[in-house]
């Protein structure tokens, strides 16, 4: 929500450094006591440079549900959510424009996943 406060809603784009991120700079201040807790949490996230726009068209999948989002941040390993294997991700979403946690299944991530590298792999080559 803060992103999306901060950015999303204002027409700007979210900077690709989380360090210019309000709620990164309140957390990370020498001032806060829980900043340390809020680093461990963040640091179980990894950061996706250029916030990747996906784009699983081809697949037929719940993946596909999340076509048009960003996604700025996901669990770096699978968590488990009442049984099932997944992760959390941080989505920027077209419609309405806004900024949301969410728990994507891993099947679908991997999907996603795919996806982005096939792309890097198609601009590159």
């Amino acid at each position: 929500m803060d992103l999306t406060d901060s950015f999303v809603a204002k027409g700007k784009e979210i900077p690709s450094d989380p360090s210019e991120w309000p709620i990164v700079q309140r957390h990370i201040s020498p001032n806060v006591e829980k900043g340390s807790k809020f680093m461990v949490v963040v640091n179980n996230l990894a950061l996706l440079p250029g916030h990747p726009l996906i784009n699983c068209l081809e697949e037929i999948s719940s993946a596909a549900q999340h076509n048009g989002s960003r996604i700025i941040a996901v669990s770096r390993t699978p968590v488990s959510l009442e049984g099932n294997a997944g992760r959390y991700a941080i989505l920027q979403i077209p419609e309405p424009p806004s900024v949301w946690a969410t728990w994507i299944k891993e099947e679908d991530a991997q999907i996603i996943f795919r996806s982005l590298v096939s792309r890097k792999i198609q601009i590159d080559g």
